[in-house]
């Protein structure tokens, strides 16, 4: 199952998301609803990224294109945000060379941040849908051709966010983000919720290429070693670059020229 386009390259660098157990819940719970999440500033943009893994062998490899799409919509009178995110692959081990692609849609409350619907399809067949109602998570998957799909439904001890469904980004740029700010957000995993860690950690000011220079946070998300970095931007288009290690490389987005 595929969790965000974001950490599609997680797979060649050998990692998996990080999160917390509920048992472990923080005073910094972020609850859906919560007055710290607000997306009420998000605006429209598109994006684009250079998506490259570095591994610790000192080898490097270039795997292709991430583009990010978000709009705002109107759905029986009220305002919505929608994103489409999309990766092309190039495959260069295999032989002969080939490719792949995936993508991913969200709808979700403007304000709150509250998920609404999520889509993620990728070029082997297999997919993910999933329905949002409060703690009720409805889940449509299937696995690579010819699998046939499998639907479950769930209730969650609280409503969660749509964190490993390619929202993790803005749902940083929803928070008040703050010199030392730390957060831990409950999200929807593979087949139970589960709450997981950000931090700031620094400031910093990042290249993106044709668009100029972004002042950026630094927010860091789970532990030592499967980390991931994102530099977030309190302007569109927000996630200015990620990074994710792992025990065999990181992977790196880059905004592209």
């Amino acid at each position: 199952m595929r969790t965000s386009t974001l950490t599609a390259a997680l797979v060649l660098a050998g990692a998996a998301p990080h999160s917390i157990s509920a048992a472990e819940a923080p005073a910094d719970l972020v609850r859906v609803g919560d007055a710290a999440m607000n997306g009420a500033a998000l605006q429209p943009y598109d994006n684009l990224w250079r998506v490259t893994v570095r591994r610790n062998d000192g080898s490097s490899e270039d795997l292709g294109l991430s583009s990010d799409h978000v709009r705002i919509r109107t759905i029986d009178g009220k305002p919505y945000l929608t994103r489409v995110e999309g990766s092309t692959n190039v495959n260069s081990k295999s032989r002969p060379l080939s490719s792949s692609f995936d993508m991913t849609f969200n709808v979700f409350d403007r304000q709150t941040m509250a998920p609404i619907h999520s889509e993620a399809y990728a070029s082997d067949g297999s997919y993910v849908i999933r329905d949002f109602s409060g703690r009720h998570v409805v889940t449509v998957t299937a696995g690579e051709r010819p699998a046939p799909a499998q639907r479950t439904e769930m209730d969650a001890d609280q409503p969660v966010y749509d964190f490993h469904g390619g929202m993790t980004g803005l749902l940083l740029a929803a928070l008040p983000l703050r010199a030392g700010y730390t957060a831990t957000l409950p999200g929807m995993g593979d087949t139970a919720s589960d709450l997981n860690l950000i931090r700031v950690v620094g400031r910093e000011r990042i290249d993106a290429g044709r668009r100029g220079r972004f002042d950026c946070w630094a927010v860091e998300i789970g532990a030592a070693p499967s980390r991931s970095t994102y530099w977030i931007s309190k302007q569109s288009p927000y996630v200015i670059r990620a990074a994710v290690k792992s025990p065999r490389g990181t992977a790196y987005w880059i905004m592209a020229d």
